[in-house]
């Protein structure tokens, strides 16, 4: 597998709407969180705070909205090859609009050795890329990071979703125009 595979318009532009007017429309269940990545401050020692759903965790739902969000596991296994679909975790992230665009905590979605993939769904267009940093947690601890390790920028454009060894470490940025929403599988290996 290549470092990153992209693929454009993953699902059709009707289900794309679907999902980004169920998760942004009224009564969906968002949970605030006062740090969208972990309870440690970034690189300019700040919380990034936001709003998170959890779908799946571990295999067992957690949603009533799992449903809609399924679908779109199956077409990214299907595309990238993946013979059954073993979902890790599926969630949602919402990220208010900031005054300027800083880089949030540099993480894997997984302290561990358990080898899986992890895969990015823009919900809607936005500013506020998706980084991927030039080194895995195998690696190094994300303390050792900085903004030097940067390998790779992916500006968010619905319908399109990334997929990468969950062992790189990546981050978000704050969005500045608009708010800026993703869902995130773990797709286990």
């Amino acid at each position: 597998m290549t470092k990153l595979i992209e693929l454009d318009n993953i699902i059709p532009p009707i289900y794309q709407e679907h999902i980004k007017n169920t998760l942004l429309g009224p009564g969906f269940g968002w949970e605030f969180l006062k740090d969208l990545t972990s309870d440690m401050k970034d690189v300019y020692g700040k919380n990034h705070p936001g709003f998170s759903h959890v779908f799946f965790n571990e295999g067992e739902v957690r949603s009533p909205h799992h449903s809609i969000i399924l679908p779109l596991a199956f077409h990214v296994a299907d595309k990238i090859g993946l013979e059954t679909l073993n979902l890790l975790r599926a969630r949602t992230f919402l990220h208010l609009p900031s005054t300027k665009e800083e880089l949030n905590n540099f993480h894997t979605d997984y302290h561990s050795d358990v080898n899986h993939l992890s895969c990015i769904y823009y919900v809607k267009s936005s500013d506020g890329c998706t980084v991927i940093l030039d080194k895995t947690n195998k690696d190094c601890h994300e303390n050792e990071l900085s903004e030097k390790n940067i390998d790779i920028k992916i500006k968010p454009e619905q319908g399109k979703a990334i997929v990468f060894n969950g062992h790189w470490y990546h981050c978000s940025s704050n969005p500045t125009n608009d708010s800026r929403c993703i869902i995130n599988f773990n797709f286990l290996l």
